[in-house]
C-alpha cells in the first residue's frame, strides 16, 4: 500500500511517503498495525476456527474465521467473519457518544477517538486511521478531520478527493454508512476501508453470481477506466439521485442525505437505499448487504442464520417492484 501524504499523525513512526516500496509499505503497515493491537490502540481477533455443519438445511462452511452461508438455489452467498473485537463495539450512535464522554477526543465535535491511531493525512480534509474495533487486518477509517461533520451528510468532492489519494497505489473495499438506518454507529463523518479478501478474494461475488437474487433495489455502475475524484462525485451523486427516488426523500442541510450504502473500488460503485437498519438488534452495514458479515461471536452468528441474512437484507432495503 501507497500513499500520498503531506503531514504524518501522532501514533506511528510510519512513513507514508510514495517513494517507499510498495510491498515493503504493506508490510510496514502491518507491523504498526500489530504493535497497536498489542498495545491495545486496536481491538483485532486474530483466533481462526474450521469447521463445517449444517443448519436447517443450509450448508455452513467454516475456514479460517470465515463461514460461507449458501444453498443450492443461487440465493446470495453469505460469509460470516467473528470477531471477539467487535464485543465493546458501540452499536448505536447515542452509545458511542455515551462511551465516549469520558474519553479525551482528538478533535471538538467528535464522537471517534482515534488518538493514537492515526497515520497521515489524506488530502485537505481527511485523516487515514486504523480502525478501533477492526474486523479485518488492515482495517481503516477515513475520517473528516473536521469533527463536526456528521455521516447524515452526502459524500462531497473532499470525500472522494481523499478515496481517491487513498486507492491510488491499493486495492481496497471503502465502503460509507449513511445514518443510523444505513447502520452507521458513529455521528461523526467517516469512510470505511477494507482489504478486498471475502468470497476468496472476490468481494463482488453476489452483484457478479446472484444479483437478481438480491432482495432489494440497487445501484450499481462500473468505471470504464480509473475514475478521478471528479468522475467518483458524479457516480455518486447519479446513484443518490436513484436513491431519493427510491425513498421519496430529498437531500436537505438540515437533514442531510435520505439513508443509504455506498461501497466502491476503483472498479465500480454500489449504492443502496436503506429503509431500516434491519430486524430486532441486528442491523446490515454496507458490507453486510453485499453478503460479508462481521459478528461478535458464534451465538450472533446464528441470530442471524435464524432471522435469514436475506430477510434482513429485504427489510433493509427497499424491495424490487416484482417483489411489492
Amino acid at each position: 500500500m501507497t500513499i500520498e501524504t503531506s503531514e504524518i499523525k501522532s501514533g506511528s513512526d510510519l512513513s507514508c511517503q510514495a517513494s517507499l516500496d510498495h510491498s515493503l509499505k504493506e508490510s510496514e503497515l502491518l507491523k504498526t498495525f500489530d504493535q497497536f493491537v498489542k498495545n491495545g490502540l486496536v481491538q483485532y481477533d486474530y483466533s481462526f476456527t474450521t469447521e463445517i455443519r449444517l443448519i436447517n438445511g443450509i450448508r455452513v462452511s467454516y475456514h479460517s474465521s470465515f463461514i460461507s452461508y449458501f444453498d443450492a438455489n443461487f440465493i446470495p452467498k453469505f460469509e460470516f467473519r467473528i470477531s471477539k473485537a467487535l464485543q465493546h463495539k458501540p452499536s448505536t450512535v447515542h452509545e458511542s457518544v455515551t462511551q465516549n464522554l469520558a474519553k479525551l477526543k482528538p478533535r471538538p465535535g467528535s464522537d471517534i477517538n482515534t488518538i493514537g491511531t492515526e497515520l497521515c493525512t489524506l488530502g485537505e480534509a481527511h485523516v487515514l486511521a486504523f480502525n478501533g474495533f477492526s474486523s479485518y487486518r488492515p482495517h481503516y477509517l477515513i475520517i473528516t478531520a473536521d469533527g463536526y461533520k456528521k455521516q447524515r451528510e452526502p459524500l462531497d468532492i473532499q470525500d472522494f478527493r481523499a478515496i481517491r489519494e487513498f486507492l491510488d497505489n491499493n486495492d481496497y473495499l471503502v465502503f460509507y454508512n449513511c445514518k443510523p438506518e444505513a447502520s452507521c454507529s458513529r455521528d461523526h463523518k467517516h469512510l470505511q476501508a477494507i482489504p478486498k479478501s471475502s468470497f476468496d478474494g472476490e468481494p463482488w461475488f453476489n452483484l457478479d453470481h446472484s444479483r437478481d437474487a438480491l432482495p432489494f433495489i440497487f445501484y450499481e455502475r462500473k468505471f470504464t477506466q480509473e475514475p478521478t475524484a471528479d468522475a467518483m462525485s458524479e457516480v455518486y451523486n447519479e446513484g443518490l439521485q436513484q436513491v431519493e427516488r427510491s425513498l421519496g426523500l430529498k437531500t436537505t442541510e438540515e437533514d442531510g442525505a435520505p439513508p443509504h450504502n455506498m461501497v466502491m473500488d476503483k472498479e465500480r460503485m454500489f449504492m443502496v437505499p436503506r429503509r431500516k437498519a434491519g430486524i430486532g438488534r441486528l442491523g446490515a452495514n454496507s458490507c453486510n448487504m453485499l453478503g460479508m458479515i462481521q459478528v461478535k461471536s458464534e451465538e450472533a452468528m446464528h441470530e442471524w442464520i435464524e432471522a435469514g441474512p436475506d430477510k434482513i437484507m429485504a427489510v433493509g432495503g427497499v424491495p424490487k417492484p416484482d417483489d411489492i
